[in-house]
């Protein structure tokens, strides 16, 4: 996709397809280019924890941020929502097409 004039604004809208689709990541509305997810405490999982009860619903339990820079995607986060967004990245990653709409000599999108 280098080199083509639409290639920033198609590998734009994939990653949105495969972040909010795939991934379940909603965009930071203070910083453009930041993505996250999380799952918060319920209050079982508070006392299961020994998490103070008043968290629950407040405090991410699993979490990740995910920062992208030009092509390269840089992420934290805990062990179990990191292994669960890096198998729906990649499951995005070869399932993703671009239509006609986001780029006119449909490229595929070969990585996100």
């Amino acid at each position: 996709m280098h080199g083509i004039h639409e290639s920033g604004l198609a590998f734009q809208n994939a990653v949105k397809k495969a972040m909010e689709s795939r991934c379940s990541m909603i965009k930071s509305k203070v910083i453009p280019a930041t993505w996250l997810t999380r799952e918060l405490y319920t209050r079982v999982q508070c006392k299961e924890d020994d998490v103070p009860e008043e968290f629950g619903g407040t405090v991410a339990k699993e979490f990740v941020i995910l920062t992208i820079s030009t092509d390269y995607f840089r992420y934290i986060g805990t062990n179990k929502a990191t292994a669960k967004f890096k198998k729906s990245l990649l499951e995005a990653r070869h399932s993703t097409e671009l239509n006609d709409e986001e780029t006119p000599d449909k490229t595929l999108m070969k990585a996100l």
